[in-house]
């Protein structure tokens, strides 16, 4: 019951200008940052949107604002400002996440054409520097990037040793960056 006291007399005390603002703070940011941590499900945007209200209440004494009637009083008034802080936040936030997916969309309508001949292109000078490596390396390297088999299943179909997969997919790498050298 004191700390019920204490929580009006606390905001009474600064709505007259007798009581620090610090205090009001301290005694109130955890609880609504826990508020906030809960409906917006990130603390650390949480924290600024905490700091943010604490900020604009001192500045634009919002303070003077909240019923000092009762404890519930008090705290209604903070969670609901904090509330709907969060949920602005969140229409504001899903508002650029829309905009940016459309914008995405009309730029893949305007680059995939391109980027579609390049990647054939690519793929084509990819082919023919393979069909220029030593057959053991092009069977590595279309094994396990086309294929996507492992080194030990390489090994087996091949009959080879795994060592022998690795040093020839190394050789075939180095001979590759040879042969596209060009296109970068």
């Amino acid at each position: 019951m004191a700390d019920v006291c204490n929580e009006v007399a606390l905001l009474l005390h600064l709505q007259q200008g007798t009581g620090e603002y610090a205090s009001f703070y301290r005694h109130y940011r955890k609880w609504l940052l826990i508020a906030a941590t809960a409906i917006l499900q990130q603390e650390q945007e949480a924290e600024e949107l905490v700091q943010e209200f604490f900020t604009d209440c001192w500045e634009r004494q919002l303070y003077l604002r909240i019923p000092a009637i009762s404890r519930d009083a008090i705290r209604n008034y903070l969670f609901i400002a904090i509330r709907n802080r969060c949920l602005n936040r969140m229409a504001v936030a899903d508002t650029r996440r829309k905009r940016l997916a459309m914008l995405t969309d009309r730029l893949e309508d305007v680059t995939y054409p391109v980027y579609k001949m390049e990647t054939q292109e690519l793929g084509r000078s990819l082919e023919d520097a393979i069909r220029k490596l030593p057959p053991r390396q092009g069977t590595v390297f279309r094994s396990a990037y086309q294929e996507d088999k492992s080194r030990r299943e390489i090994a087996i179909e091949m009959n080879i040793s795994e060592k022998t997969v690795k040093k020839q997919m190394q050789l075939a790498l180095k001979n590759l960056r040879g042969l596209l050298r060009h296109l970068y």
